[in-house]
């Protein structure tokens, strides 16, 4: 379990290393509330991103980007409903969800990174 979470810690600690570099600037991690996680809030320019990170060691069950499933989906965008309601500043700022895979071999980090992973109506 500790190991599983230590793992998760230090994707999301890749994806923020990645994300900065791209320019982004981090607003919060690990927003939680009831419903549930946000992994990383950031700004990209004046856009306002919630991002879901997913790590895996190998691709033998898959790619960390199908794990994301409608009901996670859901999750995800109340989530995010909350931050938003809870942090008036970001109220009229466009915002997106991305995603930022991180799949491990020799010990490296490959990170795959979507912008948009989920519409919202």
């Amino acid at each position: 379990m500790f190991a599983r979470l230590r793992k998760g810690r230090t994707a999301e600690d890749v994806a923020v290393d990645f994300i900065k570099k791209k320019g982004f600037k981090i607003i919060a991690r690990n927003f939680r509330t009831r419903l549930g996680e946000i992994d990383i809030i950031a700004l990209d320019r004046d856009i306002l991103v919630f991002m879901e990170v997913r790590s895996v060691s190998s691709l033998n069950f898959g790619h960390p980007e199908e794990s994301i499933t409608s009901r996670k989906q859901q999750k995800i965008v109340q989530t995010a409903q909350i931050f938003l309601k809870k942090n008036k500043r970001f109220a009229n700022h466009l915002y997106r969800f991305d995603f930022v895979g991180v799949t491990w071999t020799d010990k490296k980090p490959n990170i795959k990174w979507i912008k948009n992973i989920i519409e919202v109506l």
